[in-house]
């Protein structure tokens, strides 16, 4: 069983990189993987799926990184920070994947802020279904384009305290 680390650490992969809180199998899987290899070494497995390819494989360099900041941040990157990870990602030095990590664990003031209220939701959904037989509504795709609209709007000022049910799913 993954510590509560790990599982912090693949919540964070999930709203970085998908903009979504991770289901309870899939946060198992990632957590269990991190906890035996690191988190480092699954950064890449962990940005090559399916999902990422049919969400995102059609943005620019440049969308990419800004929906990074959305993601985490509830706001566009700032032109210089956007610029730089751009360059990362055409040059080949940094994948896609590392740099969402890179760019969560390096917020600051009212970016860390609101991580936390997103983090701290996604946390309060994932554990949620965790405890319940879930429907296959609160599954797939369309469950995950609901949850990541909900997340893309948690940001420095109060989170949402009422563990997603304003997702409008009612579970």
């Amino acid at each position: 069983m993954a510590s509560d680390t790990a599982l912090q650490q693949a919540q964070l992969l999930y709203v970085a990189y998908y903009g979504r809180p991770g289901d309870p199998a899939g946060l198992r899987y990632w957590a269990d993987r991190i906890e035996s290899e690191g988190v480092g070494k699954i950064l890449n497995a962990f940005g090559t799926s399916r999902e990422y390819d049919a969400r995102f494989g059609e943005l620019s360099p440049a969308d990419l990184v800004n929906n990074l900041y959305q993601q985490l941040f509830a706001r566009s990157a700032e032109p210089a920070g956007r610029d730089y990870y751009v360059g990362l990602l055409e040059s080949g030095d940094k994948t896609l994947a590392e740099i969402a990590y890179e760019v969560a664990s390096g917020a600051q003031n009212d970016d860390s802020t609101a991580l936390d209220h997103k983090l701290a939701v996604a946390g309060e959904i994932s554990q949620h279904l965790g405890h319940v037989d879930y429907p296959e509504e609160y599954q797939g795709n369309a469950w995950a384009d609901t949850a990541r609209g909900f997340l893309l709007q948690v940001d420095a000022g109060a989170p949402p305290v009422n563990d997603g049910r304003s997702l409008g799913t009612g579970f």
